[in-house]
């Protein structure tokens, strides 16, 4: 029993130290252009960018601002180029105006506010992202997004895509919903009690629920 006991603590011990090692959060996005900017939260630790030509970038090349670290790089070709941003404790990502063509957040649990509007994504998973209380990702060509694990979620606007479905029925904190522009048939809200703001107009003929 004893011989037991301690196998299973030194497994909890390496499960822990494997934990520890594995842990800060990664976002990576992928873009066309020439030049890319971004910010996130200050307050992030242990940052490192890989820009997909052989560059990199730590917390010294962030321009500081009162609440973000602002990064920007401008690329020789107009390749496809991979970021890869690496960081502890990355909660607010702002990423607008890059063309980006894909973002891939579900390494970023501790994210709280993403900002990719106004790109060429055409899918977006934030199934990962439990802490998620503002998402912007208007001005892009999403065909679907799935917000059912984003119960923290207060703002949301997509507007100016191609949704034919949005299901908000598990966002009961949801304050404001912008769906403009889209090609809803249907919105169920009845699930979101604290909701104040909606715009949901310039859709085919949308039922409101």
């Amino acid at each position: 029993m004893k011989k037991t006991l301690k196998f299973l603590s030194l497994m909890l011990l390496i499960l822990t130290v494997c934990a520890c090692t594995q842990s800060g959060e990664q976002a990576v996005m992928k873009t066309y252009d020439n030049e890319v900017k971004f910010h996130i939260n200050k307050d992030a630790a242990n940052i490192s960018i890989a820009w997909g030509d052989g560059t990199t970038s730590n917390v010294n090349d962030g321009k500081p601002t009162e609440f973000w670290l602002e990064f920007s790089h401008q690329y020789a070709d107009s390749k496809l180029h991979t970021i890869v941003v690496k960081a502890d404790n990355l909660q607010d990502l702002t990423c607008s105006y890059n063309d980006l063509t894909e973002l891939d957040v579900r390494r970023c649990p501790m994210l709280e506010e993403l900002d990719c509007s106004s790109n060429q994504l055409t899918s977006l998973d934030v199934r990962k992202c439990p802490m998620l209380e503002e998402l912007d990702c208007d001005g892009n060509q999403l065909t679907g997004l799935d917000v059912s694990k984003c119960l923290m979620l207060e703002d949301l606007d997509c507007d100016d895509n191609h949704l034919t479905g949005l299901d908000v029925s598990k966002c009961h904190k949801l304050r404001r919903l912008n769906c403009r522009k889209n090609q809803l048939t249907s919105l169920d809200v009845s699930k979101c009690p604290k909701l104040g703001t909606l715009r949901c107009d310039d859709n085919i003929n949308v039922q409101r629920q």
